[in-house]
C-alpha cells in the first residue's frame, strides 16, 4: 500500500468520527428539558426518526409519537386502615425545672396567746356578781371559754345564770337549774350544776374581760372553774 491510500483511510475515518459526533450532538439537542421525547413514523417503510418538536413538525405521510409523556396527575386515593400501635419508646430525659410560681397569700394568724382567769365567789339574792375578771396588756381579737361549776344548788329552788361581758357588753352567757352531781361524791348535803360558756370580742389594750354570775334564790351558791382565753388572728 502506497502512502496516499494510507493517507485516504485516514481521512475517511476521520469523516465518519465526526459524522457520528454530529448526529449525537443533534439527537441529544432533541429532547427537551420535559424529558418528553418526540418522533415521526413513516407510514410507508416504517422509518422512524426523532425531531425536537418545537423546531420540526412530522412531514405528510408520517405520524408522530411521543414517548415519556407524564399523564394527568389522579384522583387522591381513600385513606388506608390504621396501623397498629407501635411499641412505646424509652422514657426521654427528665426536663429541667420550671420557675418558681407566685407567692400566695398569706392564711389568717393562728392562736398567738393564751391564758387562764380563775372564777371564784358566792352568788345569791338575785344579784349579779362578778366572779372574776383579767385586763388584757394587748389589743387583738380574742375568744374565751369557760366551765363554771356551782355548788350547794337545791333542786327546783336555785336557779344559777353566768354571763361572759368584755367591759360592760355581753358576749355569751349559760344557764342551769337542775344539779348535775354530788359535791363532793357522795356527799348528799351539796348538789352541783356545772355551766360551759363562750363568747369572743375584739379588745383595746387595758380592755377586760370579766364573768358575772346571780343565783335566782335567796340561797347562795359557790361558783368556781377557770377562763381559758385565747388570743386569735380575727373573727370570721
Amino acid at each position: 500500500m502506497n502512502v496516499f491510500s494510507r493517507r485516504r483511510g485516514t481521512v475517511l475515518v476521520l469523516s465518519v468520527a465526526v459524522l457520528a459526533l454530529m448526529t449525537g450532538g443533534i439527537a441529544a439537542a432533541t429532547i427537551p428539558s420535559n424529558n418528553v421525547i418526540d418522533g415521526c413514523y413513516s407510514k410507508s417503510g416504517g422509518a422512524l426518526r426523532v425531531i425536537d418538536s418545537s423546531v420540526t413538525t412530522c412531514k405528510a405521510g408520517e405520524t408522530s409519537l411521543a414517548w415519556n409523556v407524564q399523564g394527568v396527575k389522579g384522583d387522591t386515593g381513600s385513606p388506608g386502615p390504621a396501623g397498629p400501635a407501635g411499641p412505646a419508646g424509652p422514657a426521654g430525659p427528665t426536663g429541667p425545672e420550671g420557675p418558681a410560681g407566685p407567692a400566695g397569700p398569706a392564711g389568717p394568724a393562728g392562736i398567738s396567746a393564751a391564758r387562764f382567769a380563775p372564777v371564784s365567789g358566792e352568788v345569791n339574792d338575785y344579784v349579779f356578781q362578778n366572779v372574776g375578771t383579767t385586763t388584757l396588756p394587748v389589743a387583738g381579737s380574742y375568744v374565751v371559754t369557760a366551765t363554771i361549776h356551782g355548788v350547794d344548788v337545791i333542786e327546783d329552788d336555785n336557779l344559777l345564770d353566768c354571763e361572759l361581758r368584755h367591759g360592760t357588753d355581753f358576749i355569751g352567757g349559760a344557764s342551769t337549774g337542775l344539779p348535775t352531781a354530788e359535791y363532793p361524791p357522795g356527799n348528799a348535803d351539796l348538789d352541783q350544776v356545772t355551766l360551759s360558756l363562750t363568747g369572743g370580742a375584739h379588745v383595746a389594750t387595758g380592755g377586760q374581760l370579766s364573768m358575772w354570775c346571780r343565783a335566782v334564790s335567796d340561797h347562795g351558791i359557790g361558783v368556781f372553774g377557770p377562763m381559758l382565753i385565747l388570743q386569735v388572728g380575727g373573727f370570721f
